[in-house]
């Protein structure tokens, strides 16, 4: 990356949209549980006590056999240390906004002294190791700005119910499963551009992959799908399907296809789906 041209905007941009979230996620917290927690081991055990401020005074209630409220204190110190972080980095981003110095050819040029303005610019040329490096610097700009076009540019999406869309991210993109939107928030966290629902046609059949995301650091395309009920027949039978579809055509697990999936019960491990996005996308 051109160290001139660095994305402040879209990084701050970024931060806020993850503060917005944990913020949301605070307040659905504190409802469930106000104070935080404190503990004491007695009788060979730990125990667990939630502390809440009532009438200027800190009032102690033990919930050692509430699990539920142990949970919820726990995640609401985590998400606060987050945003704590959040806060650090916006600041560290504003003042690196301010202090960064860019690195184009001509203006390192007009900082040298005056005796250096007197010579031809071929003089600072540095033989095949800057032409290298100027290269490299200009190709990875150049795939810069064809991601930001690909993912602002407009792409024909799947037309299929959509009033089946009622779920909306952070964005204001609508979805058709709260997994999705999860899934779509997780994109968002690691910048990792996407198209949602594009069209894909195989021969006469139509699909519309759950998310097409594109990895910044070559432009690879990539198609992730969602597999929300792994516990109906029917769905999964059409699910294999549809991969049998995508293999024919060299969308596959082992190149360029993520393929998540629901647990038994319906339940999303959001930390498998971090995981493929890390490995895989960024």
């Amino acid at each position: 990356m051109n160290v001139g041209r660095v994305d402040f905007e879209g990084a701050l941009n970024q931060l806020a949209d993850l503060e917005k979230s944990f913020n949301m996620e605070l307040a659905n917290c504190e409802k469930l549980a106000s104070g935080h927690l404190v503990s004491n081991f007695r009788d060979g055990r730990q125990n667990y006590l939630q502390v809440e401020k009532k009438n200027g005074k800190y009032c102690r209630r033990g919930i050692t056999g509430d699990t539920e409220k142990v949970k919820v204190l726990c995640r609401k110190e985590y998400i606060l240390r987050v945003l704590d972080l959040i806060a650090a980095n916006r600041r560290c981003l504003e003042t690196a906004e301010r202090e960064l110095r860019t690195m184009e050819f001509n203006e390192i040029l007009q900082g040298l002294p005056a005796v250096y303005q007197t010579v031809p610019e071929e003089y600072f040329q540095f033989g095949v190791t800057g032409d290298i490096l100027r290269k490299r610097m200009e190709q990875e700009t150049q795939l810069e700005r064809e991601i930001r076009e690909w993912a602002e540019a407009p792409y024909e999406q799947s037309s299929y119910k959509p009033w089946l869309k009622t779920n909306t991210t952070s964005r204001g993109e609508k979805m058709r499963s709260k997994g999705e939107v999860n899934i779509a928030e997780k994109l968002y966290q690691y910048d990792v551009p996407f198209r949602y629902e594009e069209v894909l046609r195989i021969g006469s059949h139509e699909f519309a992959p759950d998310f097409k995301p594109r990895r910044r650091r070559d432009g690879k395309i990539f198609y992730l799908e969602h597999c929300g009920m792994p516990f109906d027949e029917k769905y999964m039978a059409r699910h294999k399907w549809k991969m049998e579809q995508y293999e024919s055509v060299g969308i596959v697990p082992w190149d360029n296809l993520i393929v998540t999936y629901n647990d038994i019960y319906g339940n999303l491990d959001m930390r498998i789906i971090e995981s493929e996005i890390v490995n895989k996308l960024v």
